[in-house]
């Protein structure tokens, strides 16, 4: 399962540059977005919800991305550690 962040970036077609800027926010919170190190940010709900996306949905499939990253991640380095 990919990241839906990126997989929205990829659809509409938009360079990194150009969709933090189209969204305004920093390169930063992009990439901690796009590694999952953080919950989905208030100012990326309500700007692309200003642009008419279903914000929502992204959302929770951005949460149950992150849960299942999170827990894969987990998995390895217990699996390591024993």
């Amino acid at each position: 399962m990919e990241n839906p962040i990126k997989t929205l970036q990829k659809s509409v077609g938009l360079s990194r540059l150009r969709f933090v800027s189209l969204l305004s926010i920093s390169p930063t919170l992009l990439q901690f977005v796009e590694n999952g190190a953080v919950p989905f940010p208030q100012k990326l709900f309500q700007n692309l919800q200003s642009l008419g996306y279903d914000v929502e949905k992204l959302q929770k499939d951005y949460e149950a991305w992150r849960q299942a990253r999170n827990e894969e991640l987990f998995t390895k380095v217990k699996g390591k550690m024993q």
